[in-house]
């Protein structure tokens, strides 16, 4: 895995890519979101491009380790990949949209869990709900897993983090 900065298609704050020749995921970052984020933001940013970043290792290496996913999720996931590919002609959507629906079904309290963990357990778990939910929301409401609603309260939530006086590693 290589992270860098530069611009990101579609205006984005980060995409990952699908193996180059040489084997390694790129996850890009654009400038104006890396000089603007907050740490939190940042942390939440990395953890949502190394996923798909990992999620490109499973698919592409048929689930081999280290960490391979349960039997019934990944081939839940490589359906996913067959249906979008119907869809699609651009593999890195292909890639995306699944992963998007894999991360909204089974990753959004790990992703919450890690935040938290980052900002030194700071708030109760739901504070950091609508960072996790942050562009997957589409996703878990198409899928029935969240609401419009729920989710503005999330992010209503983000804003105590966003505004108290705590310090993580980042911050320095």
């Amino acid at each position: 895995m290589y992270f860098t900065v530069g611009n990101v298609q579609g205006g984005g704050a980060a995409s990952t890519s699908l193996p180059f020749d040489d084997g390694i995921i790129r996850i890009k970052f654009s400038p104006n979101y890396v000089n603007s984020m907050t740490s939190i933001v940042t942390a939440k940013e990395i953890l949502h491009e190394v996923i798909h970043a990992e999620l490109h290792r499973i698919y592409l290496n048929g689930n081999q380790g280290p960490n391979p996913l349960p039997a019934n999720q990944y081939n839940w996931y490589v359906e996913l990949w067959e249906v979008y590919q119907g869809i699609y002609n651009n593999q890195n959507n292909v890639a995306t949209t699944a992963e998007h629906f894999y991360m909204a079904t089974f990753l959004i309290n790990n992703i919450a869990n890690g935040l938290q963990e980052f900002d030194n357990n700071s708030h109760p778990l739901e504070n950091y709900l609508g960072f996790a939910w942050e562009g997957l929301e589409n996703y878990g409401e198409d899928a029935g897993y969240i609401t419009a609603e729920d989710y503005l309260n999330y992010v209503n939530l983000t804003t105590i983090i966003n505004n108290d006086n705590n310090e993580n590693p980042c911050d320095e």
